[in-house]
């Protein structure tokens, strides 16, 4: 497996019931665009127990974003909440569900407490 997409999605669907996620039922489509190329991962919860296909119907919820940036949301270098607020990642459906699998994926780097473009004063 080279992309941390890959891996991403290839260590979820192995996991299976992940504590935490009882509450939860509910599938998730992952549209990840490479130029003309949409690869999909459809993501299953049913009460904790996760499964992941390359194929599914009637998603709950819809997550679309290019390859790139999942990548990056993948490998712990983009935080997934910061990529929503950045307009980087469009959700459609249930956000819910998204909010569950938060929990999954990698935090990514620490977000900075200070507003844009403010510089520390030096003593």
């Amino acid at each position: 497996m080279g992309r941390p997409t890959e891996r991403f999605f290839a260590e979820l669907g192995k996991r299976g019931h992940v504590p935490g996620l009882e509450p939860f039922s509910g599938s998730v489509l992952f549209e990840l665009k490479h130029g003309e190329h949409t690869e999909r991962y459809f993501l299953t919860i049913t009460k904790g127990v996760i499964s992941v296909a390359r194929e599914g119907v009637n998603p709950d919820c819809t997550l679309r974003t290019d390859a790139s940036s999942f990548d990056a949301i993948a490998a712990g270098k983009l935080n997934a909440m910061q990529a929503v607020l950045r307009d980087l990642v469009d959700i459609e459906g249930q956000g819910i569900l998204l909010a569950a699998l938060q929990r999954l994926l990698p935090e990514g780097p620490a977000a900075s407490t200070e507003p844009a473009g403010y510089a520390r004063r030096q003593p």
